[in-house]
């Protein structure tokens, strides 16, 4: 089944003489546990530093400098000076990490998925343009979770790396599973059809 809505999207993407088989998007918005956990903590962690640290650092900066000036206060303002401009990096990954969370929860709907008889293929139009270029061999190693006759199907099952780990490590999550697609089990017979004689070979 090709999703005629999104196929100029996937053939955006091919390379020559492939064709597609298999097109669709998520049916309804893809929910992540980890993605949520991601962003309880990255507004915690930006309201703390904002808040919390950053004006105690800046109060300590100014009543640092109105003292008057002696040897002994030299350390005082030193560390004041870098206590501050420490708040203001953790400010700014914590901003990161905010936009970050809301980009896992958000893109996930603008995603597009596609099957040709080589590959398989994600594209996520969220903030940007990415894709993702499925092996046989990582399609072949599926967890599928289904509800109503929608879907997930989750790629190279063995070792998936958690949402939540991901961002912090590199603050994108994995392009890694066609989420909340149409009847994922005749997708998943699809793909063995297709791609399990030729990883057997």
């Amino acid at each position: 089944m090709i999703n005629e809505d999104i196929r100029h999207i996937v053939e955006a993407e091919l390379r020559e003489g492939e064709k597609i088989i298999w097109a669709d998007r998520p049916r309804k918005h893809p929910f992540s546990q980890g993605a949520l956990f991601y962003l309880i903590f990255a507004s915690m962690w930006t309201f703390a530093m904002l808040f919390l640290f950053f004006p105690v650092g800046v109060i300590s900066l100014i009543d640092s400098f109105l003292i008057v000036t002696e040897s002994e206060d030299a350390p005082s303002k030193s560390f004041s000076v870098v206590f501050t401009l420490m708040c203001l990096s953790l400010i700014f990954i914590g901003f990161l990490m905010f936009r970050q969370s809301i980009k896992n929860i958000i893109g996930p709907r603008s995603e597009v998925y596609g099957l040709t008889l080589s590959r398989g293929i994600i594209v996520s139009r969220f903030w940007g343009k990415r894709i993702a270029s499925l092996s046989p061999q990582k399609l072949l190693v599926i967890e599928r979770s289904e509800k109503n006759g929608v879907g997930t199907l989750l790629f190279d099952a063995n070792n998936p790396p958690s949402q939540a780990y991901a961002s912090f490590i590199s603050l994108e999550a994995p392009l890694n599973a066609f989420r909340n697609i149409q009847n994922p089990r005749d997708v998943e017979t699809l793909i063995y059809e297709t791609f399990l004689k030729k990883v057997t070979l």
